[in-house]
């Protein structure tokens, strides 16, 4: 009889060991993957910033507006067609500092390699900006859900170069 006591006994205490090492594992796992989660989105915004950066370039300084073929004021974008655009300025590509991944799909792409969406918006001499990634779920929600959005407004009709730098 005290042998099956102390059988029991060991065998609950091995099932209580087995189950905070498999616990332990799984909170291991869980914060891994909640760090590596949230390292993507950050990583993610910053770059969509970065994105936003050389479009204001381009469009301020360069004098490309991105939205000039539109009809109804309206464009829509895909990472690839934003790249093509992007790349016409050596220094708003700079600016953008592409990450490898983009120069090898030529594609502007989120950190799940999903390309990104951008919504040129013209009101009068005002666009308004809006970039997203499909974010942690990658779906594209239009900017919404998880998506990752990146929104700003540049003007569109500003005066010359030449005559803004001799001020």
């Amino acid at each position: 009889m005290e042998e099956n006591k102390f059988t029991v006994t060991v065998c609950a205490i091995l099932v209580i060991v087995a189950v905070a090492v498999s616990v332990n594992r799984t909170l291991a796992r869980i914060h891994a993957q909640r760090y590596g989660e949230g390292h993507a989105i950050g990583y993610t915004r910053i770059e969509l910033a970065q994105v936003g950066g050389a479009i204001d370039f381009l469009t301020e300084i360069e004098h490309i507006d991105l939205a000039a073929e539109s009809k109804n004021g309206v464009v829509i974008m895909s990472g690839s067609e934003l790249y093509r655009a992007l790349e016409r300025s050596t220094e708003a590509f700079a600016m953008m500092r592409p990450e490898s991944q983009w120069v090898r799909f030529k594609s502007i792409r989120d950190r799940w390699g999903n390309e990104i969406h951008a919504e040129f918006v013209r009101k009068g001499d005002t666009e308004t900006v809006r970039l997203w990634s499909d974010g942690l779920n990658q779906k594209n929600e239009e900017g919404a859900g998880d998506d990752i959005v990146h929104k700003f407004t540049v003007k569109t009709q500003k005066q010359p170069r030449e005559a803004a730098t001799a001020k």
